[in-house]
């Protein structure tokens, strides 16, 4: 699961809103107009595939705003094959400014997939607990591809990511040796992780059924289930600690080891409970998107330092300091992501 922020000591809401705009916006204004003369661009424009085409028409189709600046591209440039990158042509951004809007309509959770589909579960919602969410999402996601009435199928046929969770006996042992290197692990580890996940995964296969009549025989539902598990975050207070699955957010990749991530992701009510809906004003104002109307629940992405032209935008799946202490944390995010995030 990918946290939606991280509050580090270096990095606040307060820090991002209160410092950045205690100065005079005009002479905000003027610093990006510098720098645009300071920061050549990364490298050439990289041309989108049609894949790449077809997945921003959708963004621009679901009211997502942003996507002229914040575009996916497949390419080798990226880290992992395919990220968002900011545009070669656009300026340079600077630390605070909204690079993407995102409405809480398009995000996809227990509270968007029962107003969608409220025929879908099997159960009253009393009998579905908080920890049900793999399950949920699953079933959403797999009845979405059924069903293309909201669009969503377009968003999920794209979705890449980590199959669904297997036995250790399926590893060969090459394949536990690497796992191993990767994470500073040994091979019992991998193999004792594995098989915990696996353990919970079959209940899980239990429960979707249960719930809302799809088998993991199905071979979609067991890919979507893993794939679930890698793309989620944790949404915060506006969303009742809700976990799902963010449009846009889910392609941003985490950053190699000699970078630093470059962006991060708020709730408007998150952004006014701790600054000021003043704040929250000025955020729209100087972004290029025409917007009358926000909600607590809406995201905004914003960058957390100065971005040049052309570079992929990274954020941060976990705490680093965390993983290199920690080996259970290694191995389990390893499996969740298929790689491990130090």
């Amino acid at each position: 699961m990918i946290p939606m922020q991280h509050r580090s000591q270096s990095l606040t809401l307060i820090y991002f809103f209160t410092l950045c705009w205690s100065t005079c916006l005009g002479a905000f204004t003027a610093t990006q107009s510098t720098q645009q003369t300071c920061h050549p661009p990364i490298h050439d424009i990289i041309l989108p595939t049609p894949g790449d085409k077809r997945l921003e028409a959708w963004y621009s189709q679901q009211g997502i705003l942003g996507t002229d600046r914040v575009q996916v591209r497949t390419t080798s440039h990226s880290v992992a094959g395919r990220g968002l990158f900011y545009s070669a042509t656009a300026r340079p951004a600077a630390q605070g400014d909204l690079l993407a809007f995102i409405p809480s309509r398009c995000i996809l959770t227990r509270a968007t997939g029962t107003r969608t589909w409220p025929d879908l579960l099997q159960a009253p919602p009393q009998e579905i607990d908080r920890d049900d969410w793999p399950v949920l999402l699953t079933a959403y996601a797999r009845r979405a591809l059924d069903s293309n009435d909201v669009g969503w199928s377009e968003w999920i046929q794209t979705w890449q990511g980590p199959k669904a969770p297997c036995p250790p006996s399926f590893l060969s042992n090459n394949e536990l040796e690497n796992l191993a290197k990767q994470t500073q692990s040994t091979p019992n580890e991998i193999k004792k992780a594995l098989q915990a996940r696996y353990n919970v995964f079959e209940k899980h296969c239990t429960r979707l059924e249960e719930l809302s009549g799809y088998t993991t025989k199905d071979y979609h539902v067991g890919h979507l289930y893993g794939i679930v598990l890698s793309r989620s975050a944790t949404l915060g207070p506006d969303w009742n600690y809700e976990s799902g699955i963010i449009p846009l957010h889910d392609m941003l990749n985490h950053p190699p080891t000699h970078k630093n991530p470059s962006v991060e992701l708020f709730s408007i009510g998150e952004i006014a409970s701790q600054t000021c809906w003043e704040h929250v004003t000025r955020l729209v104002k100087r972004s290029t998107f025409s917007l009358t109307h926000v909600h607590n629940a809406d995201l905004v992405l914003v960058a957390r330092q100065t971005i040049r032209p052309g570079e992929e935008l990274f954020l941060s799946y976990t705490r680093r300091d965390l993983l290199q202490t920690n080996e259970h944390s290694r191995v389990w995010k390893a499996l969740q992501y298929g790689f491990c995030p130090l």
